[in-house]
């Protein structure tokens, strides 16, 4: 279902990913990373859209815990009509490894964007931070702001910042995770779509189980969610429910 039309559509996503990794010195490393991630759709009324990222940055090993360093990134969005949105700019990383119980890989950079609406400067950030408490339970927080195509026809570009909140428990033989999150869309430039309808939050709780039901080799899958969408345009606003079943099969 599309968050925006709250409506179903039929899509193909194709995503493809490249990374090195150079170790220069015992201390220092360089890392190139390139994701592309292209949308097309086969509903009337929605268009199709790219992706493109190339990050690069060079990393120190600060502390045998901590590695930080600078970087630059580069990428190109493209939406309706072949419109184009380019962002270019440095960034910062900082990685945080402490044994197997906490993980945290972050990076915040200043976008320097060109539109067909003109020229801005953003912010973009990513954080993934995983606490593993125990063997039992864990709990993680994912953190991303950047720029976004909108799909729908006539529609322009859109900042999107999303905070994630999870929590994982084993209990017994069975996993459970619990999720909250929380998006909100901000419309670049006043072109396209109405700005009432792009401008949006939208508050999402999802809830799985998983437990084998045939040895190690067969798991069943019970998901759950629901979702709270605002619009500027209050009439465009709605919730719904999702609830979902599935199998697993290892062999």
């Amino acid at each position: 279902v599309n968050i925006l039309a709250g409506a179903f559509l039929e899509q193909k996503n194709f995503l493809s990913s490249a990374k090195i990794d150079y170790r220069l010195s015992s201390k220092t490393s360089a890392e190139v990373f390139w994701t592309h991630l292209s949308t097309t759709n086969e509903t009337e009324g929605f268009v199709d859209i790219s992706s493109n990222n190339l990050n690069a940055a060079a990393l120190w090993q600060a502390t045998p815990l901590v590695r930080l360093g600078p970087g630059f990134r580069y990428g190109v969005r493209t939406g309706f009509d072949d419109a184009k949105f380019t962002v270019a700019g440095p960034l910062l990383r900082a990685d945080y490894n402490l044994s197997a119980k906490i993980d945290l890989t972050s990076s915040v950079g200043l976008d320097f964007s060109d539109s067909p609406d003109g020229e801005d400067e953003l912010l973009n950030w990513r954080v993934g931070l995983n606490y593993r408490v125990s063997m039992l339970w864990g709990v993680s927080l994912n953190m991303v702001r950047d720029t976004q195509a909108n799909l729908i026809t006539g529609g322009g570009f859109d900042q999107i910042s999303s905070y994630q909140l999870g929590y994982n428990r084993k209990i017994r033989s069975a996993s459970l995770q619990l999720g909250v999150a929380y998006i909100d869309r901000d419309p670049q430039g006043a072109a396209g779509v109405p700005l009432g309808f792009r401008d949006s939050t939208s508050v999402d709780y999802t809830a799985s189980l998983s437990f084998p039901i045939y040895g190690d080799e067969v798991d069943l899958n019970i998901n759950l969610a629901w979702r709270d969408f605002k619009t500027a345009e209050i009439l465009q606003s709605w919730d719904g429910f999702q609830s979902g079943l599935s199998l697993a099969w290892r062999f």
